[in-house]
């Protein structure tokens, strides 16, 4: 059996993402839908109120989405801190724990799978919203995305050399959009055509899908031990100046211990990095965290926006957008990013200033759009923005020792996963706050939120500067790169 396996976790997130942004999108427009049925009785009102910008009807389209927005606030709440707990509790455990790479996959399919089930009776029993909490707290309890992330990416990263990781995370990320584009897509023309049924039985699919492609089909990553990679004697060697003595990365016997639990912060004042220079890896958290505040709190603005006037689109239609959205995120992050690395060769630290600068033209261009043509056009403008991640998750990964892996994306998943619940927090109310006060000189409902998250993106840019002119940034990683170079010829012949 174990010679039928493989080494390759890319179809996990691919069929998780697609069930989270299908699921995502069917929440939102559960939300809208139910909350403006509820306002049109209240007011007696059975007409069609989009396109209108004046009067009950108009009052009616923007207090709806105003409860919608501050309710997946709340459901969002519900899921990301649990997670984020989890994640931080047992996420390194999956560097010490014999299968841990492929526990940390398992447990989140499982919860997605209660989350989906909830929903179904839900739906079925016409039972109060209330409920849907439900399903998303056992949801953040499994460690959602977060974990998968965690598991995913570590996995990845111990199955690459540092030559080929940005390229082998970028098809990760090209994966994941592929998945999210596809649940999109499919979320918002199922619900439509076939209804709530649907959406929330392919759902259902996909985490049994993952449960099992995993159970079954994904192998172990070889182990530090297994692969000639390093161990404590070859690290000391190598990294005598940067080591500490009394540090010792792995434990006896499982491992699992409260305090290996909180490895994710032991990184942060260790000496076991890569890059000698602490403040480099918290420069290069808080870029994330900014990065994924913009990323993962404008699709739920945009969804908004959207539904309302003057676009006044149907979830096919806002599925077709978000479809062609992920699938240039696919072209960004895989063909721009190779072109980059491959013919361009590009520090890590050009690529992602000017994928900073794609984002930069793409939400100052939103604030100022009002027709469907036009939408259409920032998916050009915003094309080169798919390498940020990719190449982001790969600088991070080159920080840290490969037995280290699942601490540093415990860390970072945890720190992403807060920044996401922080885009809620911050850009939902403020969307509904502009909203309701009917600002009249703005060009559309979200220009002011999409010209912060424009802003956001600046504060990134500079902060990216910094590093890139840093001589210790670059000195300490050509270093450490020139003297694992036969290391890692070795880890490749092995895996």
């Amino acid at each position: 059996m174990a010679s039928c396996r493989v080494r390759v976790p890319d179809p996990v997130l691919l069929f998780f993402f697609f069930a989270l942004m299908s699921e995502t999108t069917w929440v939102t427009s559960f939300l809208n839908d139910y909350f403006y049925r509820e306002y049109e009785v209240q007011t007696n009102n059975r007409t069609q109120t989009c396109g209108n910008n004046s009067g009950e009807e108009f009052e009616t389209e923007r207090k709806a989405q105003s409860v919608a927005s501050k309710w997946l606030l709340y459901i969002v709440m519900s899921i990301y801190i649990p997670s984020v707990v989890v994640t931080l509790v047992i996420g390194s455990w999956s560097d010490r724990l014999k299968h841990g790479r492929r526990l940390m996959m398992i447990i989140p399919a499982i919860g997605g799978a209660c989350s989906m089930i909830v929903l179904l009776v839900i739906v079925y029993w016409k039972l109060p919203i209330g409920y849907i909490f439900f399903g998303t707290i056992a949801y953040g309890l499994s460690g959602g995305s977060t974990l998968v992330y965690l598991a995913v990416y570590s996995y990845t990263s111990d199955v690459s050399s540092i030559k080929t990781r940005t390229r082998r995370l970028g098809i990760l990320t090209g994966m994941m959009a592929l998945g999210a584009g596809m649940g999109r897509t499919a979320g918002g023309v199922l619900l439509q055509y076939i209804g709530s049924y649907s959406v929330l039985f392919a759902n259902l699919f996909s985490y049994v899908f993952c449960l099992l492609y995993v159970f079954f089909l994904l192998d172990d990553p070889p182990r530090i031990e297994d692969s000639g990679y390093v161990n404590n004697e070859e690290r000391r060697s190598l990294h005598d100046d940067y080591v500490d003595n009394d540090v010792t990365p792995t434990d006896d016997g499982n491992g699992c211990s409260m305090k290996s639990a909180i490895g994710g912060f032991q990184i942060l004042k260790s000496g076991e990095l890569h890059i000698k220079p602490l403040w480099c890896l918290y420069l290069l958290l808080l870029a994330d965290g900014l990065s994924v505040l913009v990323s993962d709190g404008s699709p739920t603005i945009m969804y908004l926006y959207f539904l309302g006037t003057p676009l006044c689109w149907s979830t096919s239609i806002i599925g077709y957008f978000f479809g062609l959205s992920y699938f240039c995120m696919i072209l960004g992050a895989t063909i721009v990013l190779t072109v980059f690395t491959t013919f361009f060769h590009m520090r890590d630290t050009t690529i992602v200033l000017l994928g900073i600068l794609s984002f930069i033209a793409e939400f100052v261009y939103l604030a100022f759009v009002t027709s469907t043509w036009s939408m259409f056009l920032v998916l050009g403008i915003g094309l080169p923005s798919a390498v940020v991640a990719p190449t982001l998750r790969s600088m991070l990964s080159k920080c840290v020792v490969k037995e280290h892996q699942g601490a540093l994306f415990s860390l970072s998943s945890s720190v992403e996963t807060t920044n996401s619940l922080l885009a809620l927090v911050i850009f939902n109310p403020l969307y509904s706050a502009i909203n309701q006060d009917n600002i009249s000189f703005l060009p559309n409902s979200g220009a002011f939120t999409f010209l912060v998250m424009a802003f956001v993106y600046v504060v990134m840019f500079i902060l990216i500067v910094i590093l890139h002119f840093s001589k210790s940034w670059r000195y300490s990683f050509m270093k450490t790169t020139e003297s694992k170079e036969s290391l890692l010829i070795n880890e490749d012949k092995a895996a």
